[in-house]
């Protein structure tokens, strides 16, 4: 009875292991599960057989299964810090666009559209192009930056004191 008592307890100790450490999580969470298996099977081995149940092995039982369940919130554990690290990624790449999502509202606004319709206007569409068109369009474009540069006017100096 007391060893089994004393896995039980090794069995709980994960509770107190930072989540973190899922290897020392792991171990402490399924040794315990297999020595409760192997006391089983010692106290079957050694018992006569008999009609009747025993208390102690309904008590090894019951604790078997707890040590089960210490194990299973294992799993669950980890499936949630998975979810959790995944969600946290997602939080963060919609901060990162958070300014142009804000841009893109105040364009639908002062256009008098709805977003989902300014969304379509600016939706990638595939085009098939040929390498003389694609330098023609690039040709055009760094003409277009070239004529708005000039177009804008200098920046003031700074002024010496």
């Amino acid at each position: 009875v007391l060893p089994s008592q004393l896995f039980l307890i090794l069995s709980y100790m994960q509770f107190y292991v930072d989540r973190a450490a899922a290897p020392a999580r792991a171990a402490l969470a399924t040794m315990p599960v297999l020595i409760m298996v192997s006391l089983n099977q010692m106290l079957y081995g050694s018992i006569p057989e008999g009609s009747q149940r025993m208390w102690l092995a309904d008590f090894i039982v019951s604790i078997t299964i707890i040590c089960v369940l210490s194990a299973l919130e294992f799993g669950v554990v980890q499936v949630c810090q998975v979810r959790e690290r995944d969600r946290a990624a997602n939080l963060c790449g919609l901060q990162k666009v958070k300014h142009i999502a804000n841009r893109l509202i105040g364009r639908a606004r002062t256009e008098g559209v709805t977003l989902l319709a300014l969304l379509d206007r600016y939706e990638a569409r595939r085009v098939s192009m040929t390498q003389d068109e694609i330098e023609q369009e690039m040709r055009v474009r760094r003409e277009e930056v070239r004529k708005s540069s000039k177009q804008m006017p200098n920046p003031p100096q700074p002024k010496e004191v």
